[in-house]
């Protein structure tokens, strides 16, 4: 999809929430995984996403520092999208940052 294009950019894309159960849904809820010094580029792609699709994408954003330490914290937004998230790009990554947490 063209959600994949991120992943030139972030190390991870989790498409989670309303999109993922229903063909009615309100937005596109996305954890973003990917790092700081991108984020100028990341908010350029939205951006132009979002000036394009019917369904606004709504990011999670997260560095790896973040999702660890936020996974650490039992944060509830990205547990749900871990529990029932589609990975869409950056698989082998999550699984290891999964398995790094699981420690």
């Amino acid at each position: 999809t063209e959600l994949r294009c991120f992943g030139e950019t972030a190390t991870i894309g989790i498409l989670f929430g309303s999109v993922t159960r229903s063909e009615r849904y309100n937005d596109v809820d996305m954890v973003l995984v990917y790092d700081a010094k991108d984020n100028r580029k990341i908010n350029e792609m939205l951006k132009e996403r979002n000036e394009i699709n019917v369904k606004r994408i709504h990011p999670i954003r997260q560095t790896l520092q973040d999702i660890d330490n936020n996974l650490k914290k039992g944060d509830k937004v990205l547990l749900e999208a871990i529990k029932t998230g589609i990975v869409m790009f950056g698989y082998e990554k999550y699984i290891e940052v999964i398995k790094n947490h699981s420690r």
